[in-house]
């Protein structure tokens, strides 16, 4: 659960964040094979952001944008 009766726990939020986007890029993108643990260990690895030049919103851009 997201929201703790004592705080707010943001690991968790981040966590929900990650497997929502790799759910989206699964379905939506062509060519995205990527497990989950590949995923939650580096993201911006699996979409090409870690290239030289190369932004996160770019890679992001390029990843869905022949769906």
């Amino acid at each position: 659960m997201v929201f703790n009766h004592d705080s707010f726990d943001w690991e968790k939020v981040v966590d929900e964040v990650k497997v929502l986007a790799w759910r989206i890029l699964r379905t939506r993108a062509k060519g995205f094979s990527f497990n989950l643990s590949n995923w939650f260990l580096n993201p911006l690895v699996c979409i090409g952001a870690s290239r030289e030049g190369s932004s996160f919103r770019s890679a992001a851009y390029e990843a869905v944008k022949e769906c």
